[in-house]
């Protein structure tokens, strides 16, 4: 059986594919910011949008 290389996340992807996952509508990168601020790992502004696009671009 041939398997897909998995290719590991940073702990930030995580908590990002971990709250998308979570959430029945679309997010955007404020209500990410603001539903991690629940959690151990505080997303910022400046990280979400960046580390959206890196997690894009390894799917595509």
């Amino acid at each position: 059986m041939n398997r897909l290389p998995v290719k590991k996340l940073s702990l930030t992807e995580a908590v990002i594919a971990h709250l998308l996952q979570q959430s029945t509508a679309p997010l955007f990168g404020l209500e990410l910011v603001r539903r991690s601020s629940s959690g151990k790992l505080k997303l910022k502004k400046g990280t979400i949008y960046v580390t959206l696009e890196r997690m894009e671009k390894r799917v595509s």
